[in-house]
């Protein structure tokens, strides 16, 4: 049986000085009220989607569950940006894009 590979859409990357208001939520408030902050970009349409997580090597990383969805914030303080993506498991995959 082969194994289920997820998938993962860009919702937003967010760098530069537009990144330090959700690190602060996320450095002050926690990964939850960050994900509240950054959700607002969610808007339904995905076509980044990445068969690999797009983090980097020092990248700090939360995983966010709601309303049976998986999300994933990525973030590096040092280089100042933050992303959030959905993750989509690839038998779900064609409920997100015609491209496939």
């Amino acid at each position: 049986m082969k194994s289920q590979k997820d998938h993962f859409a860009n919702i937003i990357f967010i760098q530069g000085w537009e990144a330090e208001e959700p690190l602060k939520i996320l450095d002050r408030k926690g990964p939850e009220e960050a994900f509240k902050y950054l959700e607002m970009w969610d808007h339904g349409e995905y076509h980044d989607i990445r068969e690999e997580n797009p983090k980097g090597y020092r990248d700090g990383t939360h995983t966010i569950e709601k309303a049976g969805f998986k999300y994933v914030i990525n973030y590096n303080r040092p280089l100042n940006y933050i992303r959030l993506s959905l993750v989509i498991p690839e038998d779900k995959l064609y409920q997100f894009t015609n491209d496939i």
